[in-house]
């Protein structure tokens, strides 16, 4: 069986369930930004809240999460294009 098959057959986008300790410090950890961001006077658009909720859930892993963030933020091309720079 391929990982692309065993993939498609996972819960959350492909995902492993997270155990409800991850989700919790997941919860924690994007709770926090926003009020860091809220505490300079700024606030997070629904969207970026859309996202978080999928990390929490477990339906993003870290690294898709930080990739919705920056193409939310920054545009898909520009992001594609500062990984190949790196």
């Amino acid at each position: 069986m391929s990982s692309d098959s065993r993939r498609r057959d996972l819960p959350n986008n492909g995902h492993a369930p997270l155990s409800e300790e991850e989700q919790y410090l997941r919860h924690v950890a994007t709770s926090e930004a926003r009020a860091s961001v809220s505490l300079e006077g700024f606030a997070t658009p629904p969207e970026l809240d859309t996202i978080d909720a999928r990390y929490v859930a477990g339906e993003l892993n870290d690294e898709e999460f930080e990739n919705e963030y920056f193409a939310y933020l920054f545009g898909r091309d520009e992001i594609a294009s500062q990984r190949l720079d790196s």
